[in-house]
Parts: C-alpha cells; sequence; structure tokens
C-alpha cells in the first residue's frame, strides 16, 4: 500500500516552520510522496517552489509541486519545470488551474501544459480526475475521454477529486476501464475537519453528500473529539470499502489540519500491514 499527502504553502515564516515540523512527523508513515498546490496566482509559484526546497532539506521526503497552467504563457511554463528539474523534483501535478482574471483569454489546458512538461524532460505526470464530473465538462463522457486523452499525451497517473461515496469512485474506475484507462487512479480521501466548510466544498464542484454524513456530524462542534471520532468512521468506511475492491493507493487532502489525517493514516497503515 502506498499513501500519500496535500499541503498548502503557508502565508507566513512561523507557519512555514510548524508546517515543515508537523510535515516530519509524516515521515513514519512512509509516504511515497506529499504533494504541495499552488494557487492560479504567479505569486504562489515561488511559494510553491520555495517549500518544496525546504522540505526536500529538511523533511527528505519526496516531493510532488503543483503546476497551474491558464495564467501562465508557454515560456513561464518552461522556465517554471526546467528550475524544478534542475533542483531534483521530477514529478509534477499538472492542472489548468481557475482564471483570476475571467477575461483571460489563455485557452491553456492542463494537456497542453503535459506537452509542454514533456518537451523539457521526462517528468513524472500527476494529474487530476473527477469521478462526479468536472463541473465545467460538458458530460460525462466528454469529461473521461479527457482524463484519457491526458494520459495519452504523457501523463503517468491521476489523483481523484474528493467523494463520499465508496461507490461512486468504484463506478469510475469501471467507466475509465471500459474507455480503456488503465493508469493508476488514486481516489483522493478528504477527512472532514469542518462541516460548513465541507458544504461549500460541496457546492462549488458536483460532489454528492450523503444525508448520513450531515446526520452524523451537524451536532457535533468542529475539533471536538467526538466530531473527530465521526469524521474518522466516516473516512475509514470508504477507505475500508475500496480496499477490499483492491484499491491500494491513497492522497489525503490535509487542509493543513494535520491531527485527523495523521490519526486516519496511522491506523491504515496499521491496519494493512
Amino acid at each position: 500500500m502506498s499513501i500519500s499527502f496535500e499541503f498548502f504553502p503557508p502565508k507566513n515564516e512561523k507557519s512555514i516552520t510548524q508546517l515543515l515540523s508537523d510535515i516530519n512527523q509524516f515521515k513514519s508513515l512512509n509516504p511515497s510522496f506529499i504533494s504541495i498546490t499552488c494557487s492560479p496566482n504567479k505569486t504562489t509559484t515561488n511559494k510553491t517552489y520555495k517549500l518544496i526546497k525546504k522540505i526536500r532539506k529538511n523533511n527528505q521526503i519526496h516531493t510532488v509541486p503543483h503546476i497551474t497552467c491558464v495564467n501562465h504563457n508557454k515560456r513561464e511554463l518552461q522556465t517554471i519545470a526546467k528550475k524544478y528539474w534542475e533542483n531534483g523534483i521530477k514529478s509534477i501535478l499538472a492542472l489548468r488551474g481557475d482564471r483570476i482574471n475571467k477575461s483571460n483569454s489563455n485557452t491553456m489546458y492542463a494537456i497542453d501544459l503535459i506537452n509542454i512538461l514533456k518537451t523539457i524532460e521526462n517528468f513524472k505526470i500527476y494529474v487530476a480526475a473527477y469521478p462526479e464530473v468536472h463541473p465545467e465538462a460538458k458530460n460525462a463522457t466528454f469529461d473521461l475521454l479527457n482524463l484519457k486523452n491526458k494520459f495519452l499525451a504523457g501523463a503517468n497517473s491521476a489523483i481523484t477529486q474528493f467523494f463520499f461515496n465508496a461507490n461512486t469512485y468504484l463506478r469510475f474506475r469501471d467507466k475509465c476501464s471500459k474507455i480503456g484507462i488503465h493508469n493508476d487512479l488514486i481516489p483522493g480521501i478528504l477527512p472532514i475537519i469542518n462541516i460548513q466548510q465541507l458544504k461549500q466544498f460541496s457546492s462549488m464542484t458536483n460532489v454528492d453528500i450523503p444525508n448520513k454524513i450531515f446526520n452524523l456530524l451537524n451536532n457535533l462542534t468542529p475539533n471536538s473529539i467526538p466530531f473527530h471520532i465521526a469524521s474518522s468512521y466516516i473516512t475509514n468506511s470508504i477507505i475500508d470499502v475500496l480496499y477490499k475492491e483492491g484499491v491500494r493507493k491513497f492522497h489525503f487532502y490535509t487542509l493543513n489540519k494535520l491531527y485527523l489525517t495523521y490519526s486516519i493514516a496511522h491506523i491504515l497503515k496499521i491496519e494493512n500491514f
């Protein structure tokens, strides 16, 4: 089994120092990699790069930076990719990202970024996949074909959007197989930290939240022990079904809230080794 984790760059040096310390605890879980997000804002690209360098120096964990392309031109993306490769970063999570300026005429997509990366060096490339369909996709078939084209362009593995029903992932995996996608589809797991935040995420995506989750969490105080127990139960229930169906790779969206994610991942490692 392999597990991996996503973090985002903190805003100040004190928070960065704390995050580096927290990440060090995750070394005991022997993660296959950790990924560092990058917002579409160009200044954040440099924050991602600096944090990755610090993690490699202080924590010595395999790191995968996110690169978003919609707000960059080809030359800028080539420069970013070369800088990563020259500093020993051989893996990239290639994303389109959201437009900062809605009038931006840039029509670059993740598949264009993959093509650029492949002209620079032979990166290992992760991409995003959407079991419940990308909100901007014309339809589910269009979305699946877009994922297939990303693999044909040179992507190696996909990390899925989070979901809260294991069968959602399993049906998606079957659909991918039927159209010839046999690459890794790593399920993205989001431990629930805050129910209001979860509702906000759901409103921004096509992710369905089963009523039983609200029934379990609605009357619990966030960050309380009962809330964490209920959240752990929800997450472990999803993982347990996936594991029984042969899934052996899991990617955790931590939201830089590490206690709950660490606990769930620690139990997962103990139970399955």
